[in-house]
């Protein structure tokens, strides 16, 4: 039982208030808290408000969630079971840890787990049309290219008005690896009709992952079949090819621009200002060059796996 008079309580409870989200257990009362709380130099409010620094709660109440435990969960206070104020102020009066009587810690990890588990269903039923990102990632070479590529076509169509409208399409190609060791390869398409499109196409090219080659042919048959223009060119051919060929534009801003280049990337700029004319700017000359790179041989693509 906390101490009221039989010797000086210790101020456990200096710069705290404190507020309970709903009726006191065992018959305790309002007034009882607020004497206790200021014999220990410490504040027991009626109301919830942003000063609160401590909230009381019973795990009843907190699954209930009633307004105030909601209102708590959006602040910093602590929100911590009736038992941290009652036990602060029996035997040698310490205020208790908070942390062993913390319910939104426990709230916290609720949350947590129910967000892991909707991420797992999500991939779940992805992975019946696509590909399950808890089971795969998007993979990036030893330049930090990441093959996740997309490939763009402006159209315009004709209305029952007249007016001429633009669709934008775009293909986004992914070069998936496994997250599992040795590493398996999966080469998928997403395909958008329109900027924006709710419902979006998918493509996997083998109904299983396979070895790294395999479907990285697959990636680099595709770019070119779509774009007109071979993997190791996209640099130097971008924007070059005609309206009716989806666009390719390489990453800016001294990004990585990845392998399989026929030379640097200072040099591929080189090479695409000279095709598309004295007009041409690329934003990103003024950056770092990569070091040059040759198409790989059979050695160099082992570093991919490794």
């Amino acid at each position: 039982m906390p101490r009221d008079s039989f010797s000086t309580p210790q101020p456990i409870f200096k710069g705290r208030i404190i507020a309970a989200a709903g009726p006191l257990p065992d018959k305790n009362t309002t007034e009882k808290f607020k004497t206790w709380a200021k014999l220990r130099k410490g504040e027991f409010t009626d109301t919830f408000d942003e000063r609160v620094t401590h909230l009381l709660c019973s795990e009843g109440q907190f699954n209930r969630a009633n307004p105030i435990v909601r209102q708590a969960l959006k602040n910093k206070c602590h929100i911590v079971r009736y038992e941290w104020f009652l036990l602060s102020m029996g035997g040698k009066e310490a205020r208790q840890p908070e942390e062993e009587h913390d319910l939104r810690r426990e709230y916290i990890r609720r949350k947590a787990k129910e967000r892991r588990m909707m991420k797992l269903e999500r991939g779940r039923r992805l992975a019946k049309r696509f590909i399950d990102p808890n089971l795969y990632r998007i993979f990036d070479d030893d330049l930090l290219f990441s093959y996740r590529v997309e490939l763009t076509r402006l159209t315009r169509h004709g209305s029952e008005t007249g007016l001429e409208t633009d669709q934008l399409e775009k293909y986004t190609l992914y070069l998936y690896e496994s997250r599992a060791k040795p590493p398996l390869y999966w080469f998928a398409v997403k395909y958008s009709k329109r900027k924006g499109g709710t419902q979006p196409y998918y493509y996997r090219e083998t109904e299983y992952p396979t070895l790294w080659d395999t479907q990285m042919d697959a990636f680099m048959a595709f770019f070119k079949e779509k774009t007109g223009i071979d993997w190791s060119e996209r640099i130097i051919r971008q924007a070059t090819m005609p309206p009716t060929y989806f666009q390719y534009t390489a990453p800016t801003g001294g990004k990585s621009t990845g392998r399989h280049k026929l030379w640097s990337r200072y040099f591929c700029l080189e090479l695409n200002k000279a095709l598309r004319g004295p007009s041409a700017e690329m934003e990103d000359t003024a950056q770092p060059c990569e070091q040059a790179v040759a198409d790989e041989d059979d050695d160099s693509r082992q570093q991919y796996e490794g």
